[in-house]
């Protein structure tokens, strides 16, 4: 749940995730007010799109990659967390977020490498395969959730095969 209240942070709250980032992840999980405020930014993004049909799509930042992460780790019998799938796909989507600064992008990588086993990619092939059965991905382009700045999010970005060939080889 940890690397949920992270995400919500990097989409929709930059104090919380000052907050978090200068908290251990057990911290952030025994912290009732920390979770609180996650639900409640949750529920307002819900609420605001209860069908999912646009702003919603927000809370998906770091899953598009973090769910073909869980597929592959389940087709070899591996066990591997929604948390930690999602952690490693938000390490990876930064390096496509071309507005933030680098600085910000390296403060947030350090962050989720303290904390988590970033899950390496050996066959970037299976890894399209999976992210081609998403329902984000349309004619073979990939829609991801980028971050235009700490607290801020942006949906429908066009993203290639090549440019996530470039970050996963980084």
């Amino acid at each position: 749940g940890v690397a949920e209240m992270l995400k919500i942070s990097l989409v929709c709250d930059s104090e919380l995730f000052e907050k978090i980032i200068q908290s251990t992840p057990l911290e952030i999980g025994n912290s009732q007010k920390i979770i609180q405020h996650c639900i409640k930014l949750k529920q307002s993004v819900v609420k605001q799109d209860p069908f999912d049909k646009n702003y919603r799509h927000i809370l998906n930042f770091g899953h598009t990659i973090g769910h073909a992460l869980e597929s592959i780790a389940m087709k070899k019998g591996q066990e591997l967390l929604h948390g930690q799938a999602v952690a490693s796909g938000i390490y990876y989507t930064l390096d496509l977020c071309n507005n933030l600064p680098k600085e910000t992008t390296n403060k947030i990588k350090q962050y989720i490498a303290q904390y988590y086993t970033i899950q390496q990619i050996d066959n970037v092939q299976e890894l399209f395969n999976y992210m081609n059965s998403d329902k984000k991905t349309i004619n073979n382009e990939y829609n991801f959730v980028l971050l235009e700045e700490i607290g801020k999010a942006s949906i429908g970005n066009k993203i290639s095969r090549e440019q996530i060939e470039v970050i996963i080889k980084n």
